[in-house]
């Protein structure tokens, strides 16, 4: 079974070859969020979270507006949850503006907020 980590590993990875292409920054910085995605997913389901089927916002939209209840006022918490909305918008970017280039400072400034985040949830 895959764990959530193994997605910022290997958009540390991908970062390596994203100098040169566009392609491999787009996926790094997805997988970097889709990393913390599921460790923020599994820190709220310890907490009582769950996904209601009829709720009109997706998956994700619906974990992010539900997480802020679930930060028991720790600031690395919600640095964190900072972070997690900044990878999130980046990795609409990429999934989605085609047309714009995806720098390669934004892509590396997110695996690294990302293996920050893993190290910090994964410690405790």
């Amino acid at each position: 079974m895959i764990q959530a980590h193994e997605f910022v590993a290997e958009a540390r990875q991908m970062l390596q070859a994203a100098r040169s292409s566009e392609i491999r920054r787009r996926t790094a910085a997805s997988r970097a969020y889709y990393g913390c995605y599921h460790l923020f997913l599994a820190y709220a389901k310890a907490r009582g979270y769950a996904f209601s089927k009829d709720d009109r916002k997706g998956m994700h939209e619906h974990l992010l507006q539900a997480l802020p209840d679930y930060l028991e006022d720790d600031d690395d918490l919600i640095q964190m949850f900072k972070d997690l909305e900044t990878l999130k918008t980046l990795r609409r970017d990429c999934d989605y503006r085609l047309a714009e280039n995806i720098p390669y400072e934004s892509v590396a400034f997110a695996v690294e907020r990302a293996e920050h985040i893993v190290a910090l949830m994964t410690e405790a």
